[in-house]
């Protein structure tokens, strides 16, 4: 099956776990290769009309909420014309059905690491994008321990991996966007580090975001989390695993 993926800046998560990780497998396995017969598009920047023109399949990936506000038009539009829309969470495909009355498919982003065996760090990580760092401002003022932050302007793979080896644990404070994925956290276990996270319907499918987030940060900055990480490797080590989730892909490919 010819498909193209238009969401692949290796700098942007979303593209490493939603079109990068999944197209390189299926294409070392024969089971995909460059062209427009499906076309898998994601977030904004492009003319949902010329790509619906140009496939004769179109897929809309959702992995954020975006159907209030300046971009709104673009996401209806785009989810309403597509053959099959995609998401990254059971609340992101409510989101969905509340704003186009089309029902999604839930694909899980998959881990990009492999696992490492919990180890007890200094200080405390977060990392992400800079739009979202209003989040972490919302607690900064709280948190009395050495913060490191790693986001889109200091960011390169080895640097986040240096962070990740070093940090006792991360901080994943959760704003008003509730469909958002686990993957910070997930990359956060697969790094043998505990997810300090604040509530998010996703965070909480993995046992996380259950509690005040400053008591959680104040447990795992003082107790030895390794058993409650191995536990949480555990749940993740099969469900978010990127050969599993290309055949995910691979299903919506062929049948939508």
């Amino acid at each position: 099956m010819k498909v193209t993926w238009l969401n692949t800046d290796p700098l942007i998560a979303s593209a490493r776990l939603r079109s990068l990780i999944p197209k390189k497998i299926l294409e070392e396995q024969g089971l995909v290769w460059a062209g427009h017969d499906v076309v898998i598009a994601a977030k904004h920047g492009w003319n949902p009309l010329i790509i619906r023109e140009a496939c004769k399949r179109m897929v809309m990936d959702v992995c954020d909420d975006h159907f209030r506000g300046p971009l709104a038009a673009h996401y209806r539009l785009a989810c309403g014309i597509a053959d099959v829309v995609t998401c990254n969470s059971k609340h992101m495909q409510q989101t969905i059905r509340d704003h186009t009355g089309k029902e999604a498919i839930v694909i899980d982003d998959p881990y990009e690491d492999p696992e490492l065996e919990p180890v007890q760090g200094e200080g405390v990580l977060w990392f992400g994008h800079s739009s979202n760092m209003k989040d972490l401002d919302t607690i900064a003022a709280e948190i009395s321990y050495p913060l490191h932050i790693v986001n889109n302007d200091n960011y390169t793979p080895e640097v986040l991996d240096r962070a990740l080896k070093d940090c006792r644990c991360t901080i994943i404070p959760s704003g008003k966007k509730k469909g958002k994925s686990a993957n910070r956290a997930i990359r956060s276990i697969r790094y043998g580090k505990y997810p300090v996270c604040g509530s998010l319907p996703a965070h909480e499918e993995l046992g996380l975001g259950l509690f005040d987030i400053k008591d959680e940060l104040d447990e795992a900055m003082k107790c030895d989390m390794s058993e409650v990480v191995r536990h949480l490797q555990d749940k993740v080590r099969e469900r978010f695993c990127p050969q599993k989730i290309a055949k995910d892909w691979l299903r919506v490919i062929h049948h939508g």
